[in-house]
């Protein structure tokens, strides 16, 4: 099952707030989360319906596993999958468009 936990897409530049509801889901469902940043927002912006050609990169992490059902541990796995995923699209934003 995939889920973007942000919601909608999100400014470049800016960083993705997470609901708790797929930390939630995998915790409940004894199943890792599997965070995947991407860099789509610099082609398709949040603004607007124009999107520009170039190639999307996607970085996949590390399977990361919650301790238990309790709200504490929703919140700790879902806080460090909205940093990694945080992190990485801030390095894919950094190296810019492919052939600017």
């Amino acid at each position: 099952m995939l889920i973007f936990p942000e919601g909608t897409r999100v400014p470049v530049g800016q960083p993705a707030k997470f609901s708790r509801s797929g930390a939630a889901l995998a915790i409940n469902a004894n199943l890792p989360v599997l965070p995947i940043a991407h860099n789509a927002g610099m082609f398709w912006p949040k603004a607007g319906w124009g999107k520009r050609p170039g190639t999307i990169q996607v970085v996949i992490g590390p399977a990361m596993h919650g301790e238990s059902g309790s709200p504490r541990a929703i919140a700790e796995l879902n806080q460090r999958a909205e940093d990694w995923v945080n992190a990485q699209v801030q390095q894919l934003e950094a190296q810019g468009r492919p052939g600017d």
